[in-house]
């Protein structure tokens, strides 16, 4: 019933439909999903919805809000992806299920950040996330075997006497 009410939704958004995926998510027990569609009845179609629909659509925000927790996941870095459970999560503040939470946050330069979050029934829970950048180089060191007189050559250019220290961006190096 879920993929008929969606594509009902999305040839026609109209009250009926956008309560018909709400009822659904409802039914299979994905509460958060619900609880979203739920909010954007209202939002979206609570002028134009009868009273008892509107009445219905509220208590069942209320039963959600009951039964699961918010999750708020602050990272400082602007555009990063955050998923929880390995689902993509847009924006927060999520509701879900109580419980343990994976929350992943990516972004390209940086490092994954990788938290376990506990959330409660009818609590807020915030997940405070660091994103380190990403190394975009390595230390090399370079010795002679037996301390015999050797040159350093790094990409074919002559960069020294062995031993030698630097960092070099990532790649393929030639051993010689």
């Amino acid at each position: 019933a879920l993929d008929e009410y969606r594509q009902a939704y999305a040839a026609a958004p109209s009250g009926a439909t956008a309560q018909g995926v709400a009822d659904a998510q409802f039914e299979l027990g994905h509460f958060s999903e619900a609880y979203a569609a739920y909010s954007e009845l209202l939002d979206r179609f609570g002028k134009t919805i009868s009273a008892g629909a509107k009445k219905a659509a509220q208590a069942r925000l209320d039963e959600i809000a009951r039964k699961t927790g918010v999750l708020t996941v602050r990272v400082a870095e602007p555009d990063a992806t955050i998923t929880v459970d390995g689902a993509a999560a847009g924006t927060t503040p999520l509701r879900l299920a109580p419980g343990s939470h994976e929350v992943r946050v990516t972004k390209d330069g940086f490092t994954p950040a990788v938290q376990k979050v506990d959330v409660a029934a009818g609590a807020t829970s915030t997940a405070e996330v660091t994103l380190t950048r990403a190394a975009t180089t390595g230390r090399v060191e370079v010795k002679a075997k037996d301390g015999a007189a050797a040159r350093v050559l790094i990409d074919d250019v002559d960069v020294g006497a062995a031993p030698w220290q630097g960092d070099l961006p990532p790649g393929h190096r030639s051993e010689e």
